[in-house]
């Protein structure tokens, strides 16, 4: 997962802003903690951080959502390997019916485990995302 996320972030385009937050029990973003510009600068940045951060085993995104929302995005790619039992769905929901077509997309994308498929196919149809499911050694 994180080879494929560096290798997307190396094909973004210089004038698309990214912003990576990892997350477990808590919320870890990359060093700025704000979108950034995809410049080969900031990418190497978030790539180093994203290969040397190590997470606990916990699934809580909320904290880790909502900071990626207060940024504004256009979309949010939510990768999980299992159901998480917080708000993050709701969260979503709330935030982005009330700006109606100006919505961020959240796309989510299931790995490893088939146990959160279906919160995450509710969380995609009701943002304007899509899911996929990558199943182990995929």
């Amino acid at each position: 997962a994180r080879e494929e996320l560096v290798r997307s972030l190396r094909a973004l385009k210089r004038d698309v802003s990214f912003l990576v937050v990892f997350f477990s029990d808590d919320c870890y973003p990359m060093p700025g903690s704000t979108l950034q510009l995809a410049t080969p600068g900031n990418i190497e940045i978030a790539a180093n951080w994203i290969e040397s951060t190590s997470l606990g085993w916990g699934t809580k995104p909320l904290a880790s959502v909502q900071l990626a929302y207060a940024q504004e995005p256009d979309a949010i790619f939510l990768l999980t390997d299992g159901e998480f039992a917080d708000r993050t769905a709701k969260f979503l929901r709330d935030e982005n019916s009330e700006k109606g077509p100006k919505m961020a997309s959240v796309h989510t994308i299931a790995f490893q485990s088939r146990d959160g498929i279906r919160l995450l196919k509710r969380i995609a149809r009701e943002n304007s995302g899509q899911f996929r499911y990558v199943p182990a050694g995929s």
